[in-house]
């Protein structure tokens, strides 16, 4: 009898259907960032296809009648969308990345990188998203750009509170 609480599942069935549920969130959000485009298809919209692909993933095996520890599938596929998470955010927001692509035809001066990609494109870039998604305020937006002066929005209060105790414990110094 105690050999059974300590028993681990087998693991297939449960990587299938991880694997499953990875692919179907996968097929549907690039199904969803072709039509709403890359800056509509953000992170919540992926949580939630994520949450229904995992729902209707174990809801198909459960019809079809396979036995699979549930928990284990949705930390398997947490897994898969933690690492995807990762690429796809690196992938588009990289700076990096940015400049190696520009590398890749051929070399450039430094100052012709800049003229693609400089600190001021990606900071407009930067209060441009955040302004969309209603982290912050542009006091008043028929100002010139350059004169604009923004202010924290209650949604960008609420991200900073939930950052503050990570930022504690793992960062020293200034973040960016």
């Amino acid at each position: 009898m105690v050999d059974a609480v300590f028993q681990l599942p087998e693991p297939l069935p449960e990587l299938v259907s991880a694997t499953a549920s990875w692919v179907f969130f996968l097929i549907t959000h690039v199904a969803v960032w072709r039509v709403r485009g890359a800056s509509r298809a953000g992170f919540g919209l992926m949580v939630g296809l994520w949450g229904a692909a995992t729902v209707a993933v174990l809801a198909a095996v459960s019809v079809a009648g396979f036995t699979v520890h549930a928990p284990a599938v949705v930390a398997l596929n947490g897994l898969w969308m933690a690492l995807y998470l990762h690429l796809y955010t690196g992938m588009l927001r990289s700076v990096s990345l940015r400049v190696l692509g520009e590398l890749r035809a051929g070399p450039r001066r430094r100052a012709e990188l800049l003229a693609v990609y400089s600190p001021m494109t990606m900071l407009e870039d930067r209060l441009a998203w955040m302004e969309e998604r209603g982290l912050i305020v542009a006091e008043d937006p028929r100002v010139a750009a350059a004169d604009r002066i923004f202010t924290l929005a209650p949604a960008g209060r609420r991200l900073l509170a939930w950052r503050r105790p990570l930022v504690r414990m793992l960062v020293d110094g200034p973040t960016g």
